[in-house]
């Protein structure tokens, strides 16, 4: 991975100075609504604010990242005598997100101008393989349609490949009928799983004891098993049958209705290792042999054809500076990949594709294969 300007702890960095830190307790009631799903989370500080006529956009920032903006307002090095892998990864993705500046020949740059440059990536979509050609499709047609925020680009990434749902769907994938069967499928063999939520959408399953993980690895894995909607409760029952006789799958959750049967990422199972991600793997590979394929955009493919593939969820309000706010893999991916469009079109920037598998590449994903770096999402090891 190049890292000419993007480097670690020992660069010098300052606080974009386009950005206000404002905390929860700055914001007025009516702006405090509109964070009513994290303001009274613990580990949330606040938000950074634009400036007025940068063309920033607000961000959701946590105590030690406000921290952090606020030691670098001067300019300075990062805090600490550690410069581990991880570490470095924040520090790349708070300047590539326009948090930080970093210095460079005497200039602060922040953003598409802190990027490195490019590896050989594979922007030939004729020349890769079947999830990344999709992937690489999401975010072309995501910046051909001009949308006016990167919330709106990242919806639409996210959304990319799902099949629409027409009367036909809605009659043949009924949540009832689907929700049933998802039980009935968990209960079966006296598996190990308990219902632990049952939303519009999904269905969700767990261990009621899941195996401790590893202190050296807490993060938590996903596969994606991927077949088309007629394939789906076949795929389910092979797939759980095969995850409740592990000890490292956590759980799993799959689509419960015609919306959840018809997106891509219809079927999850949680697992503790990247061990355990391939042996499940390789025993579902021989499993499902032959069925269709529908295939999630931005995983890393794991049989070649896109039935299998797989992400790794970052923590959730976790601390350290630079700490992930997303929901999940590809959420986070996602909003990433969004943001470097949005400042792309602002800058009249011709090459999409280049800029976004640069922006991940620098931050800890192989844009080859949408692999995540080993210490993506570790521990950050800033010191107070």
């Amino acid at each position: 991975m190049t890292s000419s300007v993007m480097a670690g702890r020992g660069r010098v960095y300052r606080s974009n100075p386009g950005y206000r830190l404002r905390s929860l307790a700055d914001l007025a009631s009516a702006e405090r609504n509109v964070l009513a799903r994290v303001a009274d989370d613990p580990e949330i500080y606040g938000v950074l604010v634009p400036r007025e006529h940068t063309g920033l956009t607000i961000k959701l920032v946590n105590r030690d990242t406000a921290d952090l903006f606020r030691r670098l307002v001067p300019g300075g090095r990062v805090p600490g005598d550690r410069d581990s892998g991880a570490l470095t990864l924040q520090l790349r993705d708070m300047v590539a997100a326009e948090i930080l500046e970093v210095e460079d020949c005497g200039v602060f740059r922040t953003g598409l101008g802190a990027l490195p440059p490019a590896a050989e990536l594979p922007v030939d979509a004729q020349s890769t393989g079947g999830l990344m050609r999709i992937s690489l499709d999401a975010v072309r047609h995501a910046d051909s349609l001009r949308l006016t925020n990167p919330a709106a680009i990242a919806d639409c990434l996210y959304a990319y490949h799902r099949i629409p749902v027409g009367p036909a769907a809605r009659r043949h994938w009924a949540r009832d009928t689907v929700a049933a069967t998802l039980t009935a499928t968990s209960r079966s063999g006296g598996g190990p799983w308990r219902q632990v939520g049952d939303s519009r959408t999904w269905s969700s399953y767990s261990r009621p004891h899941p195996a401790a993980t590893s202190a050296a690895d807490s993060r938590l894995y996903k596969l994606y098993v991927s077949p088309m909607p007629e394939q789906f409760l076949d795929a389910v029952a092979i797939t759980v049958g095969l995850a409740a006789v592990r000890d490292d799958a956590a759980g799993w959750k799959a689509g419960n209705d015609c919306y959840g049967v018809l997106r891509p990422d219809k079927l999850i199972v949680y697992l503790d290792s990247m061990d355990a991600v391939f042996s499940l793997a390789d025993d579902l590979r021989r499993a499902l042999a032959g069925m269709s394929v529908h295939g999630v955009p931005f995983t890393a493919d794991l049989g070649g054809d896109g039935l299998l593939s797989w992400g790794v969820d970052p923590p959730r309000f976790s601390k350290g500076s630079g700490a992930f706010l997303s929901d999940s893999w590809r959420t986070w991916l996602t909003h990433r990949l969004a943001a470097t469009l949005w400042e792309a079109a602002r800058r009249g920037v011709p090459d999409v594709i280049d800029v976004a598998l640069r922006r991940l590449d620098a931050v800890g994903v192989d844009a080859r294969t949408w692999t995540p770096a080993s210490d993506l999402f570790g521990p950050s090891e800033i010191e107070g």
